[in-house]
């Protein structure tokens, strides 16, 4: 948990750093294009600091569900690991398209994953209700087990917002 909190409050940081040099740039005389890729960045320092802060709330709700010592069926223990992949996908597939130049990214790729993590929670939330209704698990149990669910999909929507912010850039060029 430290070890989290503490690369949490880096990108709290770094954020800050980046969009104060970023400002800095654009202060003085820029091109259209230039001053576009400045926006740009500074919506993808915004989110990637959003996605520091929601991985630091998914390490919070996970070390207090151990604390209540919470123990999830084989099937939801499954279920977050799919989705826990499908999140992993989501951040390879931002790593490509920021270690790729602005108008070379195509986020077709990153649109098909954030997709498909927005299936598999509609579908984990409604195995969630029957399962609650079957009373195969305790509602507080539940509870952390769709709090996981919904951090990660928060991540992943923090996730495909970086790969839009280049589709942005491209659209106004």
């Amino acid at each position: 948990m430290s070890k989290i909190e503490k690369y949490e409050e880096i990108t709290d940081k770094l954020e800050l750093e980046i969009a104060t040099y970023l400002t800095k740039v654009s202060e003085g005389e820029i091109s259209y294009e230039s001053s576009k890729k400045i926006r740009a960045m500074l919506k993808i320092i915004d989110d990637l600091e959003s996605v520091g802060d929601v991985i630091f709330q998914l390490s919070k709700t996970i070390e207090n569900s151990r604390q209540d010592k919470i123990k999830f069926t084989p099937h939801q223990l499954k279920s977050i690991s799919k989705m826990l992949e499908a999140v992993s996908e989501a951040f390879s597939q931002m790593n490509i398209n920021l270690s790729k130049e602005f108008a070379e990214v195509s986020i077709e790729n990153a649109y098909a994953i954030e997709n498909r993590v927005n299936e598999l929670r509609n579908k984990l939330r409604h195995k969630h209700i029957e399962d609650l209704k079957e009373k195969k698990y305790k509602h507080k149990t539940g509870t952390f087990y769709t709090d996981i669910i919904s951090i990660n999909e928060k991540i992943a929507d923090y996730i495909i917002n970086v790969s839009e912010a280049y589709l942005e850039f491209q659209k106004t060029r």
